[in-house]
């Protein structure tokens, strides 16, 4: 399947079965209809947020949402090539496709459409003659341009209508795969939550769990192995966490603590939930992330502790990069 078709395949699932929804709070952003409100709060924007890029939740989030799409089929370095730094803002993304050529009157499928003098932005599922077909974050079923609905919608507009500023084509065909993907190999995961990335210690991807098999092809960089993972692509997988098929597993959770090791994802029972310096209600709470909410999902790292009183703490990390402890009670396994 090329790029482009991936691209356009997720635009149309969230759109399906009525379409994301944004949240009224920062709980349940994965889910499609729960927490249902108009607060700006989405899954695009945490994600975002994550790759260590301005997520701007609880702000308007179409253009998040066409950046997120292009960063999970082409990585967050190509993404930026083709919105720009500012690629939160419909006018930005306007100033840069003028300045890099790629601004155009007429629409191409995959091109991002920018309208109403830079309000709202979409992508271009398709067009004919007389109509495009577009799929849109922060808008909603009625008819024209709606640049703070709340959902994921795929819409339609004439060709002629004023409400367009402008199209910005994107080159799909130089982001294939210009060199035969050659197998030499396989490996199996050794644990749960491991990171794919665009590079060696670069962007995350995605991530597979214990037992997924992935290919190989003979390329290493230092503690890094270049792979091929169904449903994600080609990236970068740690080397110490990948094991012959058949082979001993390098890297298994043991009854040895290892705070770089994830055990499970979990979500947020509480609330509020208190995240700490230390196992215990005495310990501060951390400075970056002091706080967490009902439904928000963490990572629990092999680092458990208990507090003064004997209760467990989980070691957790928050989006990817951010570290403390939580009680063990407020946190559901998924």
């Amino acid at each position: 399947m090329s790029k482009l078709q991936e691209f356009l395949n997720l635009g149309d699932y969230y759109a399906s079965n009525g379409g994301y929804l944004e949240k009224k709070s920062n709980a349940y952003l994965d889910d499609f209809k729960k927490n249902a409100g108009y607060n700006n709060y989405t899954k695009f924007a945490r994600d975002v947020n994550s790759w260590g890029q301005p997520g701007c939740q609880k702000q308007p989030w179409c253009a998040e949402y066409q950046f997120w799409k292009l960063v999970k089929i082409l990585g967050i370095t190509k993404a930026l090539q083709i919105m720009g730094g500012g690629f939160y803002n419909c006018v930005s993304i306007t100033n840069h496709a003028k300045t890099n050529g790629t601004w155009h009157s007429k629409p191409k499928v995959g091109a991002l459409v920018i309208f109403r003098n830079g309000s709202h932005v979409g992508s271009v599922q398709s067009f004919d003659s007389s109509r495009i077909y577009t799929n849109e974050g922060n808008t909603s079923s009625a008819a024209g341009v709606v640049a703070n609905g709340g959902a994921v919608r795929n819409k339609s507009y004439l060709i002629s209508d004023s409400s367009v500023d402008g199209y910005v084509w994107i080159d799909w065909g130089s982001y294939e795969e210009t060199a035969t993907w050659k197998k030499t190999g396989t490996r199996v995961a050794t644990v749960n939550d491991l990171y794919v990335r665009e590079a060696p210690n670069g962007y995350v991807m995605g991530s597979i769990n214990k037992g997924t098999v992935v290919e190989i092809d003979g390329k290493t960089s230092e503690k890094w192995t270049h792979v091929k993972v169904s449903g994600i692509g080609i990236g970068w997988i740690w080397t110490g966490y990948l094991a012959k098929e058949g082979g001993p597993a390098s890297a298994t959770i043991t009854g040895k603590q290892d705070k770089t090791q994830v055990l499970f994802k979990g979500n947020v029972t509480a609330t509020v939930l208190n995240v700490r310096t230390w196992a215990g209600t005495e310990y501060p709470n951390i400075k970056k992330y002091p706080t967490l909410n009902q439904g928000n999902e963490v990572e629990v790292m092999n680092y458990t502790q208990k507090d003064k009183n004997g209760s467990k703490w989980y070691y957790i990390r928050i989006v990817g990069k951010y570290y403390g402890f939580v009680s063990a009670k407020y946190i559901k396994k998924q």
